[in-house]
């Protein structure tokens, strides 16, 4: 089984999204309820810091709940002077991101967790180390949220009936 991982070549880290391992069990009775409780998804996130080679988690034992599993990490990787852009890890959320002009990648991470039983998404950010996490609100599933880098802003929309309500974070 494959486990996802990013590279961040500007501080030389290595981010692991990682899973739980099902216990080991000999009676059928017990594996079928080992089965049935599995996590599905990334529960934490280990950094190796290759310099230091030095390993840590994001999160503390307990920080999520137990039904809340990772859904994404992204984070700002370095600038493309040719097309006058950030480069990040992941565009999946990246919305305005040129013409820019040539800046520093920031050093913070947005986790997106979602919450199996309320059916929520969480952002979560912190610098590239988890130092100075900060947990944003909860919002439904089918909300949508955005990085807005001409604007450094961090959007979550939610659509309600004719309306949107909008909640922006500075980034």
């Amino acid at each position: 089984m494959q486990h996802p991982y990013y590279l961040d070549s500007q501080y030389n880290l290595i981010y692991f999204l990682t899973q739980p391992q099902p216990k080991k069990s000999t009676d059928l009775l017990s594996k079928l309820a080992s089965s049935s409780s599995t996590h599905h998804g990334a529960t934490n996130v280990l950094v190796w810091d290759v310099p230091k080679r030095v390993k840590f988690n994001l999160f503390a034992e307990g920080e999520l709940a137990p039904t809340e599993y990772i859904a994404s990490i992204t984070f700002e990787q370095g600038y493309d002077a040719q097309k006058k852009q950030l480069i990040f890890n992941d565009y999946t959320h990246v919305v305005r991101n040129t013409p820019l002009f040539e800046r520093a990648p920031r050093e913070m991470l947005i986790i997106e967790v979602y919450n199996r039983a309320t059916e929520q998404m969480t952002l979560w950010t912190c610098d590239k180390w988890g130092i100075r996490k900060s947990k944003l609100m909860p919002f439904p599933s089918h909300a949508e949220w955005h990085l807005d880098i001409f604007n450094g802003t961090l959007r979550i929309m939610e659509w309600q009936h004719n309306d949107v309500r909008i909640v922006e974070v500075e980034w």
